[in-house]
């Protein structure tokens, strides 16, 4: 089954496509960027880190995407039923936006069937370890 790793212009992206290169055995894998509005401009190296962020996913084999849409989830659904996804590698969500089961839930109700894998965070140990 086709594996999708959904990326942000973040460095800590290169350990989900590590993942993502990791559980793709013999099917495609696809790298994703989903760009809504003009958010990509709001830090001044979005657009390096995410080049560097698709020549290493290419690099790991896979193919690289950047879209645009409203909607995440929409779009992550199109996507995934045009691309034969049926595995998501995503990273675990600050705890303030989201949990990440809540994550996982969502996605599986928009793609019925998908493996969901979430890629936890160090970044976000402390912000869990405040909320126990």
């Amino acid at each position: 089954m086709n594996v999708l790793v959904c990326i942000t212009p973040q460095s800590n992206g290169k350990r989900l496509i590590d993942k993502g290169a990791q559980v793709v055995d013999n099917d495609k894998l696809h790298i994703l960027h989903m760009q809504r509005g003009d958010s990509i401009f709001l830090s001044e190296d979005s657009g390096s880190v995410l080049e560097e962020l698709f020549d290493y996913g290419k690099a790991k084999g896979g193919s690289v995407h950047f879209i645009s849409g409203d909607h995440f989830l929409t779009e992550l659904r199109a996507f995934a039923v045009n691309n034969g996804i049926g595995h998501f590698v995503m990273g675990e969500p600050p705890l303030h936006i989201m949990s990440k089961e809540k994550l996982e839930k969502a996605i599986r109700e928009y793609v019925p069937g998908a493996i969901v894998t979430i890629v936890e965070n160090p970044d976000y140990r402390m912000e869990k370890d405040a909320a126990v």
